[in-house]
């Protein structure tokens, strides 16, 4: 397993973002959670990355409905696994 400083990470809380991620092919490092109420989704940080989380915020993400689907399913379970 490859360590990551925190400088070199994305930590994300929004799971419609972090499933737009993965569709985008962004690779979900791991999961964050301490916090049993709340889960962050863990991003190696990146140019391509910040880009993609810029456009998903302005609605200039142009990704593959299925897949973003698929996506959201595997990380709900996986939410509601660690509860």
């Amino acid at each position: 397993m490859e360590y990551l400083k925190m400088e070199d990470i994305v930590e994300v809380k929004d799971l419609n973002l972090a499933a737009a991620l993965m569709t985008a092919s962004h690779k979900l490092e791991a999961f964050d959670d301490r916090n049993k109420n709340e889960v962050y989704f863990i991003f190696k940080n990146s140019m391509d990355l910040q880009e993609t989380i810029d456009n998903y915020w302005t609605g200039n993400l142009n990704l593959n409905i299925g897949f973003f689907q698929y996506n959201q399913k595997r990380l709900k379970e996986k939410v509601f696994s660690l509860k």
